[in-house]
């Protein structure tokens, strides 16, 4: 949800899409292996071109495939990173603005601003 410049962001939220597109990576991984089974059988009864045709998708098809995970499995792990990066972030600033809180007005008058 975002307010004006501010990007809200929920605890983990990352992390679980990051584990949705795992899930959809793996189901495209026994969609292969099935496929790949079932071509497999086809072309050992049917020879010619028909056959070879059939195994002609099934190439492209593997191409096809193994591009897609590869994209999956990197943007899977951009999430993953940036849910990390975000989750170091928010610790850090809560901490600067915590030492801040302790700062009292005189602390700024009379220059005796601590390390935050």
């Amino acid at each position: 949800m975002a307010h004006g410049a501010e990007f809200v962001q929920g605890a983990g939220a990352l992390r679980r899409a990051s584990g949705h597109v795992q899930e959809a990576k793996s189901n495209l991984d026994r969609t292969r292996r099935n496929l790949e089974s079932d071509v497999t059988a086809m072309t050992a009864r049917w020879q010619g071109e028909g056959g070879r045709s059939f195994q002609n998708m099934m190439r492209v098809f593997v191409q096809h495939h193994d591009e897609l995970t590869r994209l999956l499995d990197t943007f899977s792990s951009n999430m993953d990173t940036s849910d990390t990066d975000g989750t170091s972030l928010d610790a850090s600033e809560g901490s600067r603005f915590e030492g801040l809180s302790k700062q009292t007005p005189s602390d700024y008058v009379s220059g005796r601003l601590g390390a935050v």
